[in-house]
């Protein structure tokens, strides 16, 4: 399905890669380089050779490498083109945020003590990512290029002439750490700097003494409120 690749590149056609990237009636060979084989063939000999020439069996995160998220990221892109006016949702909903959330798992359960984590910091900043404006438009920009919002009620609360433009998925735990490491994505929230703006008062000094004092009886709520969010 992704043409002709290195052995090294290549997935046997396991129940685990069809889990992961298997979608709307396609085997997972739409999005990872898997061998399109009828799996019974693969039995004895023929997937001893297989493995021989360096393809590999079961995907997990210890197998799974950063040039392999570049060529998922890479095969994304390319399917679903957003120059166009094509309506993105029926593929974010089924194929492209599940894609992205076990890229997510499968880099999250890597093991980092094989590798200096200086050589694999931002080593995937120039990757493709989907981004939304948040007015229903979505482009691939390079990851260093976008945001990711920490909070769902983040882009709610700015005002800007500017679009800005973060990652499809938001407030998915499981997704930051990798992002900020590995793609050198900017957190929305850390990356903002607000800025009082108070007005004219609206209370004479009698009332404002009153409202003080009934923020004093309410303070311990108010405060496990502010720690809850």
């Amino acid at each position: 399905g992704l043409g002709p690749r290195y052995a090294r590149q290549v997935w046997l056609p396991t129940l685990e890669v069809e889990r992961r990237f298997g979608r709307r009636a396609k085997t997972g060979s739409l999005l990872v380089p898997t061998l399109e084989v009828d799996p019974t063939v693969l039995k004895g000999k023929a997937r001893g050779f297989a493995q021989a020439l360096g393809m590999r069996d079961e995907l997990t995160p210890a197998n799974f490498s950063l040039e392999d998220a570049r060529l998922l990221l890479d095969r994304l892109r390319d399917l679903y083109p957003t120059e166009s006016d094509y309506d993105l949702s029926l593929e974010l909903r089924e194929v492209l945020r599940p894609a992205y959330r076990n890229l997510f798992e499968l880099l999250a359960g890597r093991e980092r003590q094989s590798e200096p984590i200086t050589e694999s910091q931002h080593a995937l900043a120039d990757a493709p990512l989907l981004a939304t404006d948040g007015d229903g438009k979505y482009r691939f920009f390079k990851a260093k290029q976008v945001f990711y919002a920490d909070r769902r009620d983040t882009r709610e609360r700015l005002q800007s002439d500017q679009p800005i433009w973060t990652f499809v998925i938001d407030a998915f735990q499981g997704a930051r750490s990798s992002l900020t490491h590995y793609f050198g994505v900017r957190v929305l929230e850390e990356s903002l700097a607000w800025s009082p703006q108070p007005g004219d008062p609206a209370l004479e000094k009698g009332d404002l003494e009153l409202l003080r004092s009934s923020l004093d009886q309410l303070a311990p709520y108010i405060l496990a409120r502010i720690a809850a969010d």
